[in-house]
């Protein structure tokens, strides 16, 4: 910008000097020194875009391959050595000379080079030498993309065993496998939560968002469940009791407990069986207390409210009455004074938070409730899973939700959309009443993570910090998992030369689903594993060779 003012003042000093032959040694001087000086930085540049290469994906796989070392890596070093000459050439000009030919010349040099090794060596390589012995010249490229993969999405820790298929299952097989068999799944998740919906709303005040799988011990036995929180679902409540400002910030505040139910058995109609139900929650097996059952933070609560109003809260239905309450908790901002409802009515919008009657200086509003909008305020360089679940501990209610450190620059590595390298570093436990959330580094291997946790050192709790019981329910997540299968889908082959020729690929299987093909999503079983001991609680994923449908892995 700073050249382009001082040539449009300087060509307009020029023009009104009645077109004189010669420029003044002042204003050459200038223009030499800045125009040099851009000539150095683009040279500097162009130096740093040669790491680039080491992620492009202008060749066969992502990384640098053949034309990128052999022709435009060279070219950009080339072009490092023309830019600093040009700009020094340019910057001399200024003081020994009053010819502009010396710097016109490497100028003009320095863009044909760029034209010459940025487009047409490259291209004339890849032609004439890659193109007609690919196999060959790119056998090293494809290899480092392997591993690079492999290491980056965590594939290259996969354990590879190979179990023969047996015609028959014996009796002592069974016996063994007693943990296993017990908890096959009867029960979807999909058209469970349609019947959670319908049986266990209550009221249409309520909803149940998703549903999830865990496990809980039951009588001294693992057993798989699925559960699913009872959230406030604004849009219905609205339909049901009403719109208004004093009914969506200060009465309908919360959601409240959650249905808990095995995942192997059903009722003589073909319901699932409850363990935990109702409002107030009812059930021994997995309690929840009606004190610490409420829902203010979750995956549906989208919107601030205020409590501890002149307004109680609406709790639950009673039969036809209903229960109020107050928020507890010592959290949010508290609305003391009359310049902090000012404040927060002008950030947020909302001029009744400055004149509304109902509103003391107790009161208390709660804001970021839901769970991707809370984290992301105060991590913001995380990305969330999609699926957040809860966990019912000592008769509250906790969600856990797996987060990410990601990158695009990862070298070598092959690209899923902007992404190719990823962890789940980061575990985040927010409590569903109070909203405190802590966040347990889970990975201190990963160099992503690790440099956060320098940078914010008190937001990272280790993770032999957290409690056993909570634990006991980290499960391994769905969206990762996902992702590592659709990489795994070519790069379980370690061979570039099969690698090249795309002999051994391999598909994701599908499934119909309300009358819909749609590729099979990976589930959580409790199974012993052949060679293992003991049952575990497994995310597994079926695969099948490319074009086929019988199972290959």
């Amino acid at each position: 910008m700073s050249g382009l003012g001082a040539g449009s003042v300087y060509a307009l000093t020029y023009s009104l000097q009645r077109f004189e032959l010669q420029i003044p040694r002042g204003m050459r001087i200038h223009i030499s020194v800045l125009v040099g000086l851009i000539l150095l930085v683009i040279a500097v540049g162009t130096y740093l875009s040669a790491f680039d290469l080491a992620t492009s994906r202008l060749g066969i796989v992502t990384g640098a391959t053949f034309t990128d070392i052999n022709a435009r890596l060279p070219a950009r070093y080339a072009m490092v050595a023309l830019g600093a000459f040009a700009g020094l050439a340019t910057i001399a000009n200024a003081l020994l000379s009053g010819s502009w030919r010396i710097p016109a010349f490497t100028i003009g040099l320095w863009v044909v080079a760029g034209i010459v090794g940025g487009f047409i060596y490259p291209s004339f390589v890849q032609s004439f030498q890659v193109d007609p012995n690919e196999l060959e010249k790119e056998e090293l490229y494809i290899d480092r993309n392997i591993d690079m993969t492999r290491l980056a999405w965590g594939l290259s820790e996969i354990e590879v065993t190979t179990f023969p298929a047996e015609a028959a299952v014996t009796e002592e097989e069974i016996t063994a496998n007693e943990g296993t068999l017990s908890n096959i799944r009867l029960l979807d998740a999909r058209p469970t939560r349609d019947t959670f919906v319908q049986i266990q709303s209550i009221r249409p005040l309520y909803t149940f968002e998703d549903v999830d799988v865990d496990r809980y011990v039951i009588d001294g036995v693992p057993r798989q469940v699925m559960l699913s929180p009872r959230e406030l679902d604004l849009r219905r409540a609205s339909q049901t009791a009403g719109s208004g400002w004093t009914q969506e910030r200060l009465q309908f505040t919360h959601g409240f407990g959650a249905v808990v139910a095995p995942v192997n058995e059903i009722t003589p109609e073909g319901l699932p069986v409850l363990l935990t139900r109702d409002i107030p929650p009812v059930g021994d097996v997995v309690p929840i207390t009606t004190d610490g059952g409420r829902i203010y933070f979750g995956e549906l609560t989208d919107h601030y409210i205020i409590v501890k109003t002149k307004e109680n809260e609406f709790d639950y239905p009673d039969g036809e009455t209903t229960v109020e309450t107050t928020y507890q908790p010592d959290r949010g901002i508290q609305l003391s004074n009359l310049l902090r409802r000012f404040a927060l009515a002008w950030q947020l919008g909302d001029r009744n938070l400055l004149i509304s009657g109902r509103i003391t200086g107790e009161s208390t509003l709660l804001m970021h409730r839901s769970l991707a909008d809370r984290i992301t305020k105060v991590a913001p360089f995380l990305r969330l899973d999609s699926d957040p679940y809860i966990v019912i501990r000592d008769g509250g209610i906790v969600w856990i939700q797996d987060a990410y450190t990601v990158s695009g620059d990862f070298p070598y590595s092959q690209h899923l959309g902007t992404v190719n390298y990823i962890r789940n570093s980061v575990k985040v436990m927010v409590d569903a009443e109070t909203g405190d959330m802590t966040f347990y580094l889970m990975d201190p291997d990963d160099p992503v993570a690790t440099t956060w946790a320098k940078i914010f050192p008190d937001l990272f709790t280790d993770r032999d910090d957290m409690p056993a019981d909570l634990q006991a329910h980290l499960r391994y997540p769905e969206d990762m998992f996902q992702l590592q299968a659709q990489q795994y889908l070519r790069y379980h082959i370690t061979d570039p030369r099969v690698f090249f020729l795309g002999e051994d690929l391999w598909n994701i299987p599908t499934e119909k689903f309300r009358q819909q093909e749609q590729p099979l999503e990976p589930y959580y079983v409790i199974m012993k594993l052949p060679g293992e001991d003991t049952e575990e609680f497994s995310l597994i994923m079926p695969f099948t060779p490319r074009n086929k449908q019988n199972t290959i892995a």
